[in-house]
């Protein structure tokens, strides 16, 4: 049979670029508040995970459960103790590791291994629940690029993907920002590559667009990579630069920055958050609101407390409850949710349309309509 060859004009190819348009739109709205396919549900005091119409597809027998990345999804059990489920509720990872070391290590898998605890020290496993690189270390990041650093005898160093080392124990502390590590050796810190490499000397400890916070006769400036002076040593404190400016305390008050040391918010509320999204809180006369990047203040300053904007939505605190606003400051989800030490919620962020909250001592997830994937 010869093949047979289809003739195109442009009106077929009109009906074709609208019917896609068309498919389109029906899978975003079958999906319009951008949910997982599978959402954390609590039951009493378990967990497991429901569909998006909230019939349950994971028994709820776990003590905590995590989001679902790349199909595996942690769970835990009693005593600290946590493995992987798939999206079938099979355990391909055993539930008999400890739980992670330090906020700032993914919960899923980063590069193909993830970073566990077993007996009080930390190895790397793949994801199914292979030992890749023993339980040999005292703290570790998560691989990047290839490499990862870990801690073994107060000492940092770095290793590959195979457990070889490629970076000597001999730093004292450290910090990772993508591809490059900036670690601290006889009270100096230093940029390195992933073969250890000293790049640079750093007069501070982390660099965002491409400048240092540092303390000198007890005033923050900023300084360049060259150790140029950009910022001058002003400020009572500063906090790094995020989404190109930096929060900067001075006098009592705080205010931002650019990266030329322009003072594009004035320096006159109680306290600022960073910039999220467009947005930082702001307080002043003991009320929350928030500011644009000009200064706009966007949202009236009448809430009690601010958490940062992800998604779209902000949480916010009033008469000692809390719900969310939109970025028009539409109050979107009700003032129905309790105070804690986290605020009343874990991060008070956003991700895959969902956020942990807390309701009469139980924490759940809520979506952006204020449905509650939680019963007892």
């Amino acid at each position: 049979m010869q093949n047979a060859l289809i003739k195109t004009t442009p009106q077929s190819l009109q009906k074709l670029c609208r019917a896609l348009a068309i498919t389109d739109k029906l899978l975003e709205d079958d999906n319009p508040l951008g949910l997982p396919e599978l959402i954390p549900y609590r039951k009493g005091d378990k967990w497991g995970f429901c569909n998006r119409k909230k019939e349950i597809v994971i028994e709820c027998e776990y003590s905590e459960v995590e989001l679902f990345k790349e199909n595996l999804a942690r769970v835990e059990v009693k005593y600290g103790l946590f493995g992987f489920i798939d999206m079938e509720g099979n355990k391909v990872i055993p539930l008999i590791y400890q739980s992670i070391l330090n906020f700032d290590q993914e919960i899923g898998f980063s590069q193909g291994l993830k970073g566990v605890g077993k007996e009080g020290k930390y190895g790397f496993i793949d994801k199914i629940g292979n030992v890749v690189i023993p339980f040999i270390y005292d703290d570790f990041h998560d691989f990047k690029e290839g490499w990862a650093l870990v801690k073994i005898n107060d000492k940092w160093g770095g290793i590959d993907k195979t457990g070889t080392v490629v970076i000597p124990f001999i730093y004292d502390a450290t910090l990772v920002a993508g591809g490059l590590a900036q670690v601290k050796i006889n009270d100096k810190w230093v940029e390195i590559d992933k073969t250890g490499n000293e790049i640079a000397p750093l007069p501070g400890r982390m660099f965002y667009y491409g400048l240092g916070k540092v303390k000198k006769n007890g005033k923050y400036g900023f300084l360049d990579r060259e150790e140029n002076m950009v910022i001058p040593f002003i400020y009572d404190y500063a906090y790094d630069f995020s989404e190109g400016l930096a929060n900067v305390y001075k006098n009592e008050k705080y205010g931002f920055i650019d990266k030329r040391g322009n003072e594009v918010i004035p320096i006159i509320y109680d306290y600022c958050g960073s910039f999220s999204e467009g947005f930082a809180a702001a307080k002043k006369n003991n009320k929350w609101g928030f500011i644009d990047k000009k200064g706009n203040e966007v949202i009236p300053i009448i809430y009690d407390y601010c958490e940062s904007f992800s998604e779209g939505f902000a949480a916010v605190r009033k008469n000692n409850k809390w719900g969310f606003i939109d970025k028009k400051g539409n109050e979107v989800i009700s003032f129905i949710y309790d105070i804690s030490e986290y605020f009343g919620f874990v991060h008070g962020s956003f991700s895959e349309g969902l956020v942990k909250v807390k309701k009469n001592h139980k924490f759940f997830y809520i979506d952006k309509k204020g449905t509650e994937y939680y019963e007892e």
